[in-house]
């Protein structure tokens, strides 16, 4: 008695949709399809074996990616029934060849059903059976472009014609688009959420904003919006004043960058960036890399996860040498142990950096006397200052008033005119800013 199950098909005929049935065996765990046998297991025969047989080699070879043909036996059974044996393959994922390594060119066994695998499913297909980095594996997506890294590298005097692409493994030896040409691509759905809260645990949300696209993009984007909340605070400590911002902005930079080249990309989920007022915490997935032990971390062991990523950060001096990322926030956050900076699970990473205006440090302000006054100014409370001093200020008076960059004052000027603070008037290098 024959009776479908998870390995067991059963085909009154043959038909040419057979080839997802063998698709799914072979990404599964194998089995049979018998042809000649109705659903219900009444045996019916097939009619003209030997055209079934040569259908079936046809259909076998010429549609089945990569080459399954070793892993398929076609017998003939009693009764003028196929049996098409199918052994689970070595070389997953199994696709039509057409459809590509999409959901509807990859088929699973789910029960007695063969269905289209996720794309979570074709991505860790590919790492369990090749023995390489998934950064370096065939994307599922081929349609790509590459418009905003190809400025990013034109903008470092670097080359991004196929050659480049291939060195840099952004092609692979197929003309294949790799996972890390996808993180470069226009069309990269890997994103960075930002959450601002209004007190040091989640209780309400002031602000949150997704960014998403390339990896340069996304690394500025971030940037640009954490240092919108990288206040500047004032004191005044015996008529003279000291003037601090909450985080250093290069180790900002530093983990952030850490987020970004480290993570497990075979994840879809994002990175988060939570904002207290006493501390960011950056979370990525994928934990330490295999091999690496929790306290290795601050040694300046380097280990990279995608080391094709962090090569072409470091070929475009985002970051200075391989390691140093941890260092350097261990050094900046001298006063603190590791552990209250880093913490690790089997899935997540988790950099913690403290609010040095929050008494973090407990080195702040040490042996000088109490301030005779304090004062706290956010950075737009500064601008709208100079503004009322001078009546109208233009971006790079913003700009030198406060030592900080052209798109930083740009982004502070951005939120006042938002918030419908200030006004602006002129164009180009006349464009100045008056208070409404």
């Amino acid at each position: 008695m024959y009776v479908e199950s998870e390995s067991v098909e059963l085909k009154r005929e043959y038909s040419k949709d057979i080839v997802k049935e063998i698709i799914a065996f072979m990404n599964t765990k194998g089995g049979t399809i018998f042809i000649g046998v109705d659903d219900d297991g009444e045996v019916v025969g097939v009619e003209d074996v030997d055209r079934v047989t040569n259908q079936l080699a046809s259909v076998i070879h010429d549609s089945i990616r990569p080459d399954a043909k070793g892993y398929i036996h076609i017998d003939i059974l009693e009764s003028n029934i196929i049996s098409v044996r199918v052994e689970e393959g070595s070389a997953k994922p199994y696709y039509l060849q057409g459809k590509g390594l999409r959901p509807e060119g990859v088929f699973v066994r789910l029960g007695a059903a063969s269905v289209p695998s996720s794309e979570a499913g074709i991505k860790r297909m590919l790492i369990d059976s090749i023995n390489t980095n998934f950064e370096e594996m065939p994307s599922i997506h081929q349609n790509l472009t590459f418009n905003r890294s190809r400025r990013v590298f034109e903008d470092n005097n670097m080359g991004f014609d196929e050659n480049d692409l291939r060195n840099l493994h952004v092609l692979d030896v197929h003309d294949r688009y790799t996972n890390l040409g996808f993180l470069l691509s226009d069309q990269c759905t890997h994103s960075i959420k930002v959450a601002v809260f209004s007190e040091e645990d989640e209780f309400e949300f002031l602000d949150r904003k997704e960014f998403v696209g390339p990896v340069f993009s996304v690394l500025m984007d971030t940037l640009n919006y954490l240092e919108l909340n990288n206040h500047l605070h004032s004191r005044v400590v015996e008529y003279k004043r000291m003037e601090k911002y909450d985080y250093n902005s290069e180790i900002l930079r530093e983990g952030l960058l850490n987020a970004i080249i480290h993570r497990d990309y075979a994840y879809t989920s994002s990175i988060m960036i939570s904002v207290y007022k006493n501390r960011i915490e950056m979370t990525s997935l994928g934990g330490l890399v295999y091999g690496l032990h929790p306290r290795d971390i601050g040694t300046g062991i380097s280990l990279s996860r995608n080391p094709g990523l962090a090569d072409v950060f470091y070929r475009l001096k985002y970051i200075e040498a391989y390691g140093t990322g941890i260092k350097k926030i261990a050094k900046d956050y001298s006063d603190f142990d590791l552990k209250e900076l880093v913490q690790i699970t089997d899935n997540t990473f988790k950099l913690i950096l403290w609010n040095k205006n929050k008494g973090a440090s407990p080195k702040t302000f040490v042996g000088e006397t109490r301030a005779s006054y304090n004062t706290y100014k956010t950075e737009e409370e500064i601008v709208l200052s100079l503004l009322m001093e001078k009546g109208r200020i233009s971006r790079m008076e913003v700009q030198e008033a406060m030592g900080i960059g052209q798109t930083k004052a740009g982004l502070l000027l951005k939120a006042l005119l938002d918030k419908g603070i200030i006004t602006r008037k002129g164009n180009g290098k006349n464009t100045k800013y008056t208070l409404l």
